[in-house]
């Protein structure tokens, strides 16, 4: 008996796999220095290969593309936006642990009317009650991170109860916010009549 096709390939050290099974693979020397025999059906198996693994490589791209996706949009805008959201949720909750949390100690928190409020000031407004919002929305909104800063600009529709009066808001609003430890906290706020 001679040897088999698979032994006179000279990638047979793949285990069982050729993957260049071709007239060009096969007139290459052999180990003992002769041409390897043409193979009969191995043009055939190429061909089927081929299409086996163009198929597979199309798949291989396809889920790389999904994969990568969700990392591509988890970038620091995407964080920066996450914690505007906690924050809009915080007032709406009037929940001082979570304001606290997100903001600066340093905060300046600029009205549209012209009033400034520290921290304190803030979070006691909206805790106390003097100060609510019954509904908030944010619209346009554009977020841009440089470095550990970031800045956040959108406009704020909603529903106030200050001082006992309701009455709607519609301002825009740019706001700062620093990477603190690895999270984002709100430093500055600017609100403007539109």
């Amino acid at each position: 008996m001679g040897k088999s096709e698979e032994e006179h390939c000279p990638h047979r050290g793949w285990p069982g796999l050729c993957w260049l099974r071709t007239e060009f693979c096969h007139a290459l020397p052999s180990e003992g220095g002769a041409p390897n025999p043409p193979l009969r059906k191995a043009n055939v198996l190429a061909k089927h290969r081929s299409s086996v693994l163009g198929a597979l490589l199309g798949f291989v791209l396809a889920l790389h593309c999904l994969v990568a996706l969700p990392v591509r949009a988890a970038g620091p805008e995407v964080e920066v936006e996450a914690a505007v959201d906690a924050l809009t949720q915080a007032m709406l909750a009037a929940d001082g642990t979570a304001l606290d949390a997100l903001v600066l100690d340093g905060l300046s928190y600029g009205h549209s009317s012209g009033a400034v409020q520290d921290k304190s000031a803030f979070v006691e407004a909206l805790t106390s009650g003097r100060s609510r919002f019954p509904t908030i929305t944010l619209t346009n909104r554009t977020a841009s991170v440089v470095g550990d800063d970031a800045v956040v600009r959108h406009v704020f529709d909603g529903e106030t109860v200050a001082n006992g009066k309701t009455g709607p808001v519609h301002i825009g609003v740019l706001q700062v916010w620093h990477r603190d430890n690895g999270r984002w906290r709100l430093l500055a706020r600017q609100a403007f009549k539109l």
